[in-house]
């Protein structure tokens, strides 16, 4: 299953994460599977944007609403 879906501004590609942690590449015609370093794991699709699978693996989300005056504040130092 993918999760959200990212196009690449050249060439309309489109980078999604699947539930096992790879990138999902689509070019339309064609698509494989690729680790976080953009590195081939599978699929008719061979080449894939290494920036935009470290981009796609390493978003997280959020875990809650971010209190304004705490954001950017190291815990141990805060008020």
């Amino acid at each position: 299953m993918k999760k959200g879906i990212i196009r690449h501004a050249f060439g309309d590609v489109a980078y999604s994460l699947t539930d096992e942690g790879l990138v999902l590449v689509d070019d339309g015609a064609q698509q494989g599977l690729f680790d976080s370093r953009g590195v081939w794991v599978s699929g008719e699709l061979r080449q894939a944007d290494p920036q935009m699978c470290v981009w796609v693996t390493n978003q997280h989300q959020p875990s809650g609403v971010i209190d304004p005056k705490r954001q950017g504040k190291v815990p141990h130092l805060a008020d």
